[in-house]
């Protein structure tokens, strides 16, 4: 009885060991199927990522194209007749599409070697104009997280203000916070402020030369 007791013992170990080999083997296979799969389709996925990123980049080139289409003019400011050394220019955003033409001005800013900083507290949750944030900020565009209320500050660190935060398509109701806060500070700003569009705040057939309105 104890040689037969040994003997089930041996033999359900010798079972248990094998079953364990068998699944380690058996997992092992799976695992070099799954790879085998992943390496397969690994040109398959990076072409289709390049094919979204080339769609991407198609979408934005013709959304900017229809965008740089609507600006009336531009004021041009050379880098040498800045009075600063450094060529910072700020460039405040709206939540629509006058604030996207002001993120894409920012990115032009920066390849022309200006040192544009972005201030956009109310981001669109439109995905081309995620798209123009994301550009920016891999472009090391600094964003501030607030505009100064003491007005000199702004005079003093900028050489401009770019003026995108309301465009001549904007209602009455698109004048509230936090845009009202934000006219009302430039508003009383000294450095030169380029409006993008119709200075924000103010009818298009009633804008006055050199200054916000309020």
């Amino acid at each position: 009885a104890g040689y037969s007791l040994f003997a089930l013992g041996v033999g359900s170990l010798l079972l248990g060991y094998y079953t364990l080999i068998k699944w380690n083997r058996e997992r092992r296979r799976l695992l070099i199927e799954d790879l085998e799969a992943r390496i397969a389709l690994m040109p398959l996925l990076q072409a289709e990522s390049d094919r979204r990123t080339l769609r991407l980049l198609r979408q934005n080139l013709d959304e900017e194209a229809k965008i740089m289409k609507d600006v009336p003019g531009w004021k041009a400011f050379p880098l040498p007749s800045l009075p600063r050394k450094q060529p910072t220019v700020l460039v405040v955003c709206g939540p629509a599409q006058n604030g996207a033409i002001g993120l894409v001005c920012a990115r032009h800013l920066r390849i022309f070697d200006y040192e544009p900083t972005i201030f956009y507290p109310k981001r669109s949750p439109d995905p081309l104009y995620r798209d123009f944030t994301t550009q920016c900020e891999k472009m090391d565009i600094p964003f501030l997280s607030y505009l100064p209320t003491e007005v000199q500050l702004i005079n003093d660190a900028y050489n401009a203000v770019v003026d995108a935060v309301l465009g001549a398509e904007a209602e009455a109701g698109e004048g509230r916070e936090p845009c009202a806060a934000i006219l009302a500070t430039l508003k009383h700003v000294r450095i030169p402020i380029v409006s993008l569009d119709v200075p924000s705040g103010l009818a298009p057939r009633s804008a006055p030369r050199g200054r916000m309105g309020s």
